[in-house]
């Protein structure tokens, strides 16, 4: 487990992506995706993120016997400065280090729970591990939920 200085320094480094990320017109989406990534890899787990237009939270609470470390951040609109945002994807990639993401979409919570039961079957379970064992490193594999309200429609 992080020690708790090291718990806020790694919101604090999500946060400051997240708003670059942000302020530079990525979707809510991405920088959820993005942020929790980067506190993963930085290893804090059990955090949680919350994005709108302006406000950028995360949320970390390792047990319920201790209480929450929660940063926020505003975000303030400005110019694209190209050269911040090619520093924090580099930055993001020596962190995270992935070479390749997949984003599964569904069009309600019942399709997502339903996708999850139908990974409980033992049978069902052996043959994904089994097609992902030829390109996948299971060591490296992260999920992160990311939920959309408003403004997106689900795609048909």
């Amino acid at each position: 487990m992080a020690e708790r200085s090291e718990v806020y320094q790694t919101l604090d480094l999500a946060l400051r992506i997240g708003e670059v990320l942000l302020s530079s017109g990525a979707g809510a989406a991405d920088v959820t995706a993005t942020m929790l990534a980067v506190t993963d890899s930085c290893g804090v787990r059990q955090v949680s993120a919350d994005v709108t237009f302006v406000d950028l939270a995360l949320r970390h609470q390792p047990t319920s016997d201790e209480p929450d470390a929660i940063q926020m951040r505003r975000v303030n609109r400005r110019p694209v400065d190209y050269a911040d945002l090619i520093e924090v994807n580099r930055t993001v990639d020596d962190l995270v280090a992935f070479d390749a993401m997949t984003v599964m979409g569904f069009k309600d919570r019942a399709g997502f729970d339903a996708w999850k039961q139908a990974l409980k079957d033992p049978e069902t379970l052996r043959v994904i591990r089994e097609d992902e064992a030829k390109f996948l490193d299971s060591e490296r594999t992260r999920l992160f939920v990311v939920e959309s309200h408003g403004g997106l429609q689900a795609v048909e």
